[in-house]
């Protein structure tokens, strides 16, 4: 069992102690097959840019989008609780076309005048995104 191996606990009711007093949990949590799959930071450390490529077998098709995350002193501002930490900058109108029909964000660059690049595996096309 590979869980007893990097914890040297044999039980659940022990790897899950483990878990709670010997790591530190997520400061913030995504929904399941969003695949966020690139973030990038903003010079000044305020907000996080992720790219969440989507998911190709569930129904509704989920991601497929870009959000922001605020930050503060290096955390995010919202709590791993909240389900409005991510602000989506750039969506597709209807994602029950995609993966096909659709922008899939794949990676993510700032360029020296702050503008946010992003690429999209699906449609082969780059995005600017300015005043980010």
């Amino acid at each position: 069992m590979i869980v007893e191996q990097v914890t040297g606990r044999t039980s659940l009711e022990e790897v899950d102690e483990f878990c709670r007093t010997e790591r530190q949990g997520p400061s913030l949590v995504f929904p399941a097959h969003t695949a966020p799959l690139d973030i990038k930071f903003k010079e000044d450390g305020s907000a996080a840019y992720v790219a969440f490529h989507g998911s190709w077998n569930r129904s509704p098709p989920d991601g497929y989008r870009l959000g922001k995350i605020a930050f503060a002193n290096g955390q995010p501002v919202a709590n791993v609780s909240d389900t409005d930490a991510v602000e989506y900058v750039l969506e597709n109108q209807d994602t029950t076309k995609c993966p096909n029909a659709c922008f899939r964000p794949v990676g993510l660059a700032f360029d020296k005048k702050g503008r946010l690049f992003m690429t999209s595996d699906q449609s082969g096309e780059i995005f600017v995104i300015t005043g980010a």
